[in-house]
């Protein structure tokens, strides 16, 4: 049991601002510890989000798949051949059901009809937060009531995976940190260098480790500079904006009467700048100071 994970899809309705639309939830247990790892849910499970799926669950170190483990998995078609190739490729042996079988995979039926019984079944969810805190919660108490313990990490275990490692691997450099074209034309809307770098790896990151932390750090220079070739920059633009920031607040300090305002003693420039703290974000509060105070028409 220790070796057998389990996999399905199971469906629910959520309100969104385009009317009522269904999601699918993509769901892994280990019959071992009975442990429930919900991948994702969209509502277009299609090949290249299935991909996606398999390299997360398949990420050396810290995916909930390990080597010489068995996955079994029905032959819905959404399970593509790509994603079968990537467990393959992570030495996991899949176990295909039988035809018209869901009594073989019995665990999966049994947690998506209780998940369904008592919670989906009677909550009206608006919008993906709601779905994700529904799902998220059910587990926690689920096992609290199964008497297992929630917390599979030590605090120390915890911090190691919500940052990045010192150093990344060159195969996740090719897997998380390879821009596709979609990505390179979101960064191509940035309008400094040093803003398109900060987006680009914020959005390898994000592959990487499914979720942007709060306290995100630079990433190793070797991510850096992977990303930055992929943006043919001739050299890493080092976002050095950050250190001009103490020098124009001193200056905005020293500026008679409302000069000095809140708006300009606000403007916060981290090392990885937001598409939103970047230079098209900054100098729109003093234009809309100066438009507030007849200062021109903007």
């Amino acid at each position: 049991m220790d070796v057998l994970v389990t996999t399905g899809f199971f469906t629910t309705e959520v309100w969104t601002w385009g009317g009522l639309v269904t999601y699918y939830i993509l769901l892994f247990i280990h019959l071992g510890t009975r442990e429930v790892h919900v991948a994702g849910f969209t509502p277009h499970p299609d090949q290249q989000w299935m991909i996606q799926i398999a390299r997360h669950v398949t990420v050396a170190d810290w995916g909930f798949l390990a080597p010489r483990q068995y996955l079994i998995h029905d032959r819905d078609g959404k399970c593509c051949p790509a994603f079968q190739h990537l467990i393959d490729d992570a030495a996991v042996q899949r176990i295909v059901l039988p035809p018209q079988s869901p009594n073989l995979n019995a665990y999966a039926e049994r947690w998506v009809r209780s998940v369904k019984d008592e919670v989906l079944s009677r909550l009206i969810l608006f919008g993906e937060p709601s779905l994700r805190h529904a799902l998220s919660q059910y587990i926690i108490v689920s096992y609290e009531e199964s008497g297992m313990p929630v917390d599979f990490l030590t605090e120390a275990e915890r911090e190691r995976w919500q940052r990045l490692p010192d150093a990344i691997p060159q195969d996740d450099l090719l897997v998380f940190f390879l821009l596709s074209d979609d990505d390179r034309r979101e960064t191509q809307r940035q309008r400094a260098p040093q803003n398109r770098l900060s987006y680009a790896l914020q959005l390898c990151i994000l592959r990487y480790l499914d979720f942007v932390p709060d306290d995100l750090q630079a990433p190793s220079h070797e991510a850096v500079t992977f990303v930055a070739e992929q943006l043919e920059m001739d050299r890493v633009c080092s976002p050095s904006r950050h250190r001009r920031a103490p020098v124009r607040r001193r200056q905005s300090q020293s500026q008679p009467g409302e000069m000095a305002g809140p708006d300009w003693l606000e403007i916060d420039e981290p090392a990885l700048a937001t598409p939103s703290g970047g230079p098209r974000g900054c100098a729109s509060r003093p234009r809309a100071w100066g438009r507030e105070k007849g200062m021109g028409s903007g």
